[in-house]
């Protein structure tokens, strides 16, 4: 979070949290949905219905659905970043080009939508869905210390936060409060594809 352009780390924001939610614009920048980074938010939403006098019963309503929609953001940087590493093992099957190449090759898919759409098509989407679920599952099992992971499990798990981590991969929230209204908006960086974007804004 920017404070006079620094930035605060959770663990400021926390010790902090009775002025800061006195602010009329908050903006964060979250890297996933840790148990500590779920509480911190908690802790804020709690924080902003009670300051602005709104319904105790709301404030639940709406950390479920920030929840939801946080969760799905995240989800869309883990798709994006399985999505990414299944397209650059079919790019190394092709004459065994040079990691320049695949670079190279790379970065015009990503950069048109078109293009990204279409690969999809080579791309088999229920590989990358099962993908993405078993990295939230196990996620989930990390964060409530329900299960030991097996090397493997962690292997893949850690290249997938590494690999995020590397493309800077993260979700923005920003708060707005004024007089009348309370403005959420969650947005993660990760492009979306034309299908994706149909299937959210019919819901």
């Amino acid at each position: 979070m920017a404070d006079n352009k620094k930035i605060l780390g959770s663990k400021e924001i926390a010790e902090r949290l009775p002025e800061i939610i006195q602010r009329n614009y908050l903006h964060f920048e979250l890297r996933g949905l840790t148990r500590d980074t779920r509480d911190l938010i908690s802790n804020i939403i709690n924080g902003i219905t009670e300051r602005i006098g709104a319904d105790p019963v709301s404030s639940f309503h709406l950390f479920s659905g920030l929840m939801e929609a946080l969760l799905n953001a995240v989800k869309g940087n883990i798709r994006f970043t399985i999505f990414k590493n299944e397209l650059i093992k079919r790019l190394e099957e092709i004459e065994d080009p040079s990691q320049e190449e695949i670079d190279q090759i790379l970065e015009v898919i990503m950069e048109t939508s078109a293009l990204r759409d279409a690969i999809t098509r080579y791309i088999i989407p229920d590989k990358i869905k099962r993908e993405v679920q078993n990295i939230l599952v196990m996620e989930e099992k990390i964060r409530v210390k329900k299960m030991q992971l097996t090397e493997r499990d962690l292997r893949l798990l850690n290249t997938i936060r590494n690999q995020i981590k590397a493309d800077n991969r993260k979700i923005d929230m920003k708060i707005r409060i004024d007089d009348e209204r309370l403005y959420i908006r969650i947005k993660n960086d990760a492009p979306v594809m034309d299908k994706d974007m149909a299937r959210i804004q019919e819901t």
